[in-house]
């Protein structure tokens, strides 16, 4: 079980960062509120003025977005090797405008990421320096219903074989949708190439259970969301200028190890001025990667480290310091006296 949460939770982080897709979502929010009421406005049809109807063409254009994306990681192994992750990703979102009455899908997401981890002293016992990294996704709303479709394969050569591959199937339903509160109910089916002995038999397939469950007030927004593992986001005092923020996942259930989180204070200075555009903060939380290389081996660090991040939007810097945890080869661990660590990424929404 321990191997299947892994898998899954290395699958649905590789996309983007949480902060900036929340960011890119809440542009795309305010895009179409803006093209809704740009169209509502009354305009007489025989007297129509040129300009006025080019305005409206250029909010009915917002509601389709593409947003490329390139980082960078930087994870120091010990003071003489380092891994390093260039990456690049795009993310593409078409919505439909408020107030029509088209059949078309509500929202349409397509999302691709590649990224390389480069050893800069070789993958621990083995010959290696380099890893690959694909994925795509997919996604498609219409009312209240939500298909989802995604793919991920990592190893020395992309596409090596089948064993270092997962996907997953989904379908959510939304049960209640409020102000405050909403509710989606599915069930997915995960596909592993590797697969998963139970016994005498090796699985490669199994259903899923898929939840997710927001709420949002002016003092607290929650959410609970159990995609392949079980995750859970809050923010405390969500508008003011200086929120606490908490994340906790659980990807196994093997050790108190499998169990990460994420604590940060944050300060939004112009809060009152140009809303979540800027962010300072500061917090600790567990640092865990993976990777697997060769005949299916696997490398694994684990640790508690503290951090600073700038978050401007459109860019995001972290940057902080790895204490000693735990260097896992295989099964057999390792001390990791720990080091620093860096992640950049920037992105344009068109």
């Amino acid at each position: 079980m321990k191997k299947i949460s892994v898998l899954l939770v290395s699958f649905f982080v590789i996309a983007f960062s949480l902060n900036a897709e929340s960011s890119f979502e809440d542009n795309e929010t305010v895009n179409v509120q803006e093209s809704a009421g740009e169209q509502t406005s009354e305009v007489s049809e025989e007297f129509s003025d040129p300009s006025t109807e080019n305005e409206e063409k250029t909010q009915k254009d917002k509601t389709t977005m593409f947003a490329p994306m390139i980082s960078f990681e930087l994870f120091q192994e010990s003071p003489e090797a380092f891994i390093l992750t260039p990456g690049v990703a795009f993310q593409f979102v078409k919505t439909k405008p408020e107030d029509s009455d088209s059949r078309q899908p509500d929202a349409i997401v397509l999302g691709a990421t590649y990224s390389q981890n480069i050893f800069t002293c070789g993958i621990a016992d083995s010959s290696s320096y380099n890893i690959f990294n694909l994925s795509v996704m997919g996604s498609l709303v219409l009312k209240r219903h939500q298909f989802m479709l995604m793919g991920s394969t990592s190893g020395e050569t992309v596409f090596k074989d089948l064993s270092t591959s997962v996907g997953l199937l989904g379908y959510t339903y939304q049960f209640i949708k409020t102000d405050h509160v909403n509710f989606q109910l599915g069930l997915g089916v995960a596909a592993m190439g590797a697969g998963v002995k139970i016994g005498e038999f090796t699985l490669y397939a199994m259903p899923l259970p898929m939840l997710n469950l927001s709420y949002n007030s002016k003092i607290f927004n929650g959410t609970l969301s159990y995609m392949g593992s079980p995750s859970l986001d809050v923010v405390f005092f969500p508008k003011s200028m200086f929120r606490l923020k908490g994340n906790c996942t659980v990807g196994g259930f093997s050790s108190i190890s499998d169990i990460g989180f994420d604590c940060s204070v944050a300060c939004y200075p112009f809060v009152k001025t140009a809303g979540d555009f800027l962010s300072v903060s500061a917090g600790v939380c567990t640092n865990g990667s993976s990777y697997i290389y060769g005949d299916n081996n696997k490398l694994t660090y684990i640790s508690y480290c503290a951090y600073g991040e700038i978050n401007a939007s459109a860019l995001v810097i972290r940057a902080g310091w790895n204490f000693s945890g735990d260097k896992i080869i295989n099964k057999e661990t390792h001390p990791y006296n720990g080091g620093l660590f860096l992640k950049v990424q920037a992105m344009y929404a068109f």
